[in-house]
């Protein structure tokens, strides 16, 4: 199976030479094909701004506008994926008493990574996690939940409708695993479980996806890098797929 590139050229090599550009879209579409079936990567792409606002995700701040780059959409395991750098952004306007205009001034909130996974099925709940939990536990008093795990809540947030949909989705297995994830991941971690059977997961990293880094790495070494990027997300996945909770079950209220 190929990758599809649609939209331009790669977003790390601008202002590099051709064969440069062309070594990293062999790099970067041989580790998209190891991954995922059906891929179709759009460098200047990003998951539509719908998506994410779908995803009530619990943030410690507000955003006004969304953009990204690096969108890949495929298949993993029989599972719909989407994949992007995401930027989540303010605009503020002040006046300035020199011009004697308005200015907008926009301020970046998020910059990192997002992840779309379509189980196909109706989960056991609508769960959300979130990091930075204690600037955000005095605004969620009431749909907030306390896990059994005292590092978990200490890490993450966990807010729900219900606190036995929580239950059903952050297994004590579930969450150990979340919390050594979110120990490798790089950044602040945010996850929505939504019902319809959707789940998100977004990081806060400060970076883009496939970046060469302050030097040019060898092949094998950039390879290498960006399938651990990868594979963090698809472990997530993986976990729960053996999950037996993560699916509603008929006889579940």
């Amino acid at each position: 199976v190929s990758v599809t590139i649609k939209e331009g050229s790669v977003f790390g090599l601008v202002g590099t030479n051709g064969a440069g550009k062309s070594t990293f879209m062999r790099i970067v579409s041989g580790v998209l094909n190891e991954v995922f079936e059906n891929v179709e990567y759009k460098p200047f792409g990003c998951l539509p701004s719908k998506s994410i606002e779908d995803a009530g995700m619990v943030f410690p701040f507000e955003y006004s506008g969304v953009r990204g780059s690096d969108y890949v959409k495929g298949t993993y395991k029989g599972l719909n994926v989407e994949l992007s750098d995401v930027e989540l952004y303010n605009v503020s306007s002040h006046y300035d008493e020199e011009t004697q205009q308005w200015k907008d001034e926009e301020t970046q909130v998020f910059k990192g990574q997002w992840l779309v996974c379509d189980f196909g099925k109706e989960l056991s709940g609508q769960v959300h996690l979130s990091a930075n939990a204690k600037a955000l536990r005095r605004q969620h008093r009431d749909d907030s939940v306390e896990m059994e795990n005292a590092a978990f809540n200490d890490r993450f947030l966990v807010t729900a409708a219900s606190a036995q949909e929580a239950y059903y989705l952050l297994t004590p297995h579930m969450m150990e695993y979340i919390l050594s994830a979110a120990g490798k991941a790089g950044g602040e971690v945010y996850m929505a479980f939504l019902r319809g059977g959707r789940l998100h997961v977004a990081v806060k990293t400060g970076r883009d996806f496939f970046e060469l880094g302050r030097s040019k790495a060898d092949v094998d070494r950039l390879r290498q890098k960006f399938l651990g990027e990868l594979h963090w997300f698809t472990g997530i996945m993986d976990e729960l797929r053996l999950a037996d909770t993560l699916y509603r079950k008929e006889t579940q209220v």
